[in-house]
């Protein structure tokens, strides 16, 4: 309850469904996926969002997420996102472009370390600093030579305060 909760990349809300948030932000790519949820979470604030692109008049944050980012507080980003590489034909994102002319190395082809990347932009805009993300992911992205980087920059932004092994619990 002491913490806005951001979910964004929540699918069909299966990360969030079992629990009751006092604020609950969740952001998906598709329509369908909130269709398909709309019991879990009832009251939280669910839209579509890309968080990987630029945001603009086509690809907006929900106006209650950015009066709740502006009024600062306590911000949880709880998440389990894609860990996809972005190779081949696959169309690069927005957050990889930005990534690529800061040379943060390999790490900009992760989708994973993009989101990481998004949230480090989103706490700089709107000057948070009471920021905590409850990652569900395997960590090894980070030890990988190409990611150095872009592991400095994360790191100088955020401290592992806990890290929780599969089967536990994240707080809430």
């Amino acid at each position: 309850d002491d913490f806005a909760v951001i979910d964004c990349a929540c699918g069909t809300l299966n990360l969030t469904k079992d629990y009751n948030y006092k604020e609950l932000y969740c952001s998906t790519l598709e329509m369908e996926e909130l269709e398909v949820s709309k019991e879990y979470n009832t009251n939280a604030c669910k839209f579509i969002y890309n968080f990987l692109e630029k945001d603009d008049d086509n690809n907006k944050l929900d106006v209650k997420l950015i009066d709740r980012l502006k009024k600062g507080g306590k911000i949880m980003f709880f998440i389990n996102p894609p860990y996809k590489s972005v190779r081949g034909n696959m169309e690069q994102t927005y957050m990889g472009l930005e990534m690529e002319s800061e040379e943060l190395g390999d790490s900009s082809k992760q989708l994973i370390t993009q989101f990481l990347y998004k949230i480090i932009k989103i706490k700089e805009l709107y000057k948070l600093e009471d920021i905590k993300i409850c990652l569900i992911s395997d960590i090894g992205f980070m030890r990988r030579k190409g990611f150095k980087k872009f592991r400095e920059k994360f790191l100088n932004e955020f401290s592992r305060s806990e890290e929780r092994r599969v089967g536990e619990e994240c707080p809430r």
